[in-house]
């Protein structure tokens, strides 16, 4: 601000409008939105009516609404996703979230007040994701030297970061900050003939541990199927600073969703004040490749509320559960019990129904009071579909009963009366819930229970909330689930 004169005359007002004008654009660019405010205040009280100046002040405050609020006009930035111009311009949201120390696990976040289900916990822009369609994006062979083998993948990420912090080596503490378990860590800023040093396999291994892999749907993708986003094939990795240091559980209490270069997080469950924030790393349902994964790439083992049920398991359990669900994979894809075709006959549901039970018969009780039965989710998902085929609104509803009990809901009252379903310390949703419920609500319209098929739907809704992180895409009772 060296070349403010602060002088009365008009030539000096009009220097000073300027340079006002540029540094809060630069200020802006910098993401330091409150300075821009300020900035930007100054530039039109010597130019009301600057065109130009009052349109960075608009977006500037709409950056703040973002940015201590969380006040994100979702749908108009799904609207202008393109590959042409992949940066969703928005600020970060951290103000319901803290870090503290995580006892055993190093940094982790925190809520700073109760959060309810459905409720946006965080969102944060990437510090760095490159997109294939973009000249620096590549696919490479890298061999870890830590497990012994070699993996073909995007590897622009990588060279990105390193180049990011050659070109500004200010920004490596706040990279090497993050996990890692290189020996020797930098954290400091060398120069050598003023260039800065940059330790490019330190770095690779703080992205290994804390890169987010993600698909960014297009707005053609986000309006197929039910509604959810689903991947495309521009799979990608990138790097989320603050979002890194959220600690893993498979049974966590948010669900993460990436819009381009924005990560945003929801709560799945109520979370309250000075509870930790978790996020699940691995999606993978098997229980010993999930804990074999997790030691490779992260260097832990869990042991959430689900892992420890299922450590209890002995051998035999687990290889019965792995068969029946080889045998479930079979009977869906040889018996009418799909999303196509007509409605499954009875003698086809008794089937069904008979091969559930062996498999909710493989859990403990005890053991697995509060945490979710994942092996027989897959088939008691179909039976609702089957019952809504069959127009049993009954039998549906008592399927959609027993779905939810399966995820772990502490409260579940599904029938021709009520609806009520509450979450546990320990359940999950998954997009699965937001049909079941929704196959539920379609079959409660048709057979007369107007009532009913409202409350489901908005059951609906605040599940797909949740999974899919906006309403983008978002369609009640939809007509292709009438077959």
């Amino acid at each position: 601000m060296a070349s403010v004169t602060g002088g009365d005359e008009e030539v000096s007002k009009k220097l000073d409008m300027k340079a006002y004008f540029r540094a809060g654009s630069a200020a802006y660019q910098l993401r330091d939105f409150s300075s821009a405010k300020t900035l930007f205040h100054c530039q039109l009280e010597l130019a009301l009516d600057d065109g130009n100046g009052r349109a960075m002040l608009q977006k500037t405050d709409t950056r703040l609404r973002e940015e201590q609020h969380g006040d994100y006009a979702f749908d108009l930035i799904t609207d202008k996703l393109s590959k042409a111009n992949p940066p969703v311009h928005v600020a970060d949201f951290t103000a319901k979230t803290e870090v503290k120390t995580s006892t055993g696990r190093g940094r982790g976040l925190f809520a700073t007040i109760d959060i309810r289900a459905g409720e946006l916990v965080l969102a944060e822009k990437a510090f760095c994701v490159p997109f294939p369609h973009e000249e620096q994006y590549f696919n490479g062979v890298k061999y870890n030297v830590r497990t012994g083998t070699l993996a073909l993948g995007p590897s622009a990420l990588w060279k990105e970061v390193v180049g990011k912090l050659h070109r500004h080596p200010s920004l490596l503490p706040k990279i090497t900050a993050l996990s890692g378990i290189w020996d020797d860590m930098c954290t400091s800023q060398t120069f050598i003939e003023g260039v800065a040093v940059i330790d490019s396999f330190q770095i690779h291994d703080i992205i290994v541990r804390n890169a987010y892999g993600a698909s960014a749907p297009s707005k053609r993708q986000a309006k197929t199927g039910f509604g959810f986003q689903t991947p495309s094939e521009d799979l990608v990795s990138g790097l989320w600073c603050y979002a890194s240091l959220i600690n893993h559980a498979c049974v966590s209490n948010t669900r993460r969703i990436f819009i381009r270069d924005l990560l945003v997080f929801r709560g799945a469950r109520p979370i309250v004040k000075g509870e930790e924030i978790t996020t699940a790393y691995s999606m993978s349902q098997n229980f010993d490749e999930r804990q074999e994964e997790q030691e490779e790439l992260w260097g832990f083992r869990c042991k959430c509320l689900l892992c420890v049920a299922e450590s209890a398991d002995p051998a035999t359990v687990r290889k019965r559960k792995k068969l029946l669900e080889q045998e479930t994979n079979t009977f869906i894809k040889t018996h009418q019990l799909r999303d196509t075709g007509p409605a499954p006959s009875s003698a086809t549901v008794n089937k069904a129904e008979k091969l559930a039970k062996r498999i909710k018969d493989t859990y403990d009780a005890e053991g697995y009071a509060g945490v979710p039965r994942n092996a027989a989710l897959r088939l008691q998902y179909r039976l609702i579909q089957a019952r809504h085929d069959q127009r049993n609104g009954s039998e549906c509803l008592a399927a959609v009963a027993e779905f939810f009990k399966l995820l772990a809901y502490s409260h579940v009252v599904v029938d021709e009366h009520e609806v009520d379903v509450r979450p546990g310390k320990g359940s999950v949703v998954t997009e699965e819930a937001v049909r079941a419920v929704g196959y539920a609500a379609e079959i409660m319209a048709i057979t007369g229970y107007g009532r009913l098929a409202a409350k489901l739907e908005g059951l609906a809704r605040e599940f797909y909330l949740i999974v899919n992180g906006m309403m983008d895409g978002f369609v009640g009772s939809p007509g292709h689930m009438l077959r």
